[in-house]
């Protein structure tokens, strides 16, 4: 396969492409054989979950955006959120094929979101303290989507590249991994707990977060349901959607 680079796609854009992903994806079912009825459903209900996910994230941060256009202290974190969770919805549409795969990343996307945006609700913009970990938090999400869009000619993350991406803008692996400590309630440092224990804890809460952050390895396609069928490819209808 080719290397590709993302097109970084905003608000209508990313909408219509969203929305013909869905229509594609919806079409390819004609050429499709399902175990049952119900499989067909719930295949053509996660095809229009991803579309109504991408509309409501998009929704979300551009009211924010608009909510606090004219507040200095929280207007650039809103903006911050904004670039954040576009880029994590070009990434998701561009680059991940399968169907079920990109709605769990849309879903936690979702949530992260979510808690961004209750932690803007909840800032007191006179903490000067509260308003610069919140920003410094959203900042760091943003940067370490940035550099994780960095890519291979495979099309695959570069970790050479990453990691220079990282040093660049002053983002540490450490640093992310201090931002999620506090977070798993695991008393004390990640680096002193137990290899046994220290994968429990990874998988119940720290990989789900640094994945939403943007920095983990793809969510693994094992044990998720696969149909043979043309899979609509999103970098290339994202290139078209650029240039009209």
């Amino acid at each position: 396969m080719g290397g590709y680079n993302l097109v970084f796609l905003r608000d209508e854009k990313l909408r219509h492409l969203a929305e013909l992903l869905y229509k594609q994806e919806a079409l390819n079912m004609q050429k499709m054989n399902f175990s049952s009825e119900p499989d067909r459903v719930k295949y053509l209900r996660d095809c229009k979950t991803n579309y109504e996910s991408v509309m409501k994230l998009l929704d979300q941060v551009g009211k924010l955006k608009g909510r606090f256009l004219n507040d200095t202290v929280r207007a650039p974190i809103a903006g911050d959120i904004l670039s954040y969770t576009e880029t994590f919805i070009n990434n998701a549409l561009q680059t991940v094929r399968n169907l079920t795969l990109r709605k769990q990343h849309l879903d936690k996307i979702t949530d992260h979101v979510r808690s961004l945006v209750a932690s803007m609700e909840d800032m007191d913009p006179q903490n000067e303290t509260h308003v610069e970990r919140v920003g410094k938090e959203v900042e760091d999400y943003n940067k370490a989507m940035l550099a994780y869009n960095t890519t291979t000619k495979s099309g695959t993350p570069g970790v050479k590249e990453l990691s220079k991406m990282l040093m660049a803008n002053n983002v540490s692996f450490e640093k992310l991994v201090q931002t999620f400590e506090g977070k798993l309630d695991i008393g004390g440092k990640l680096k002193d707990v137990k290899d046994v224990e220290k994968k429990k804890v990874m998988k119940r809460g720290c990989g789900s977060c640094l994945c939403s952050s943007g920095v983990s390895p793809p969510l693994s396609t094992d044990g998720l349901q696969c149909y043979v069928a043309s899979l609509p490819d999103g970098a290339a209808l994202a290139r078209q959607i650029a240039h009209h």
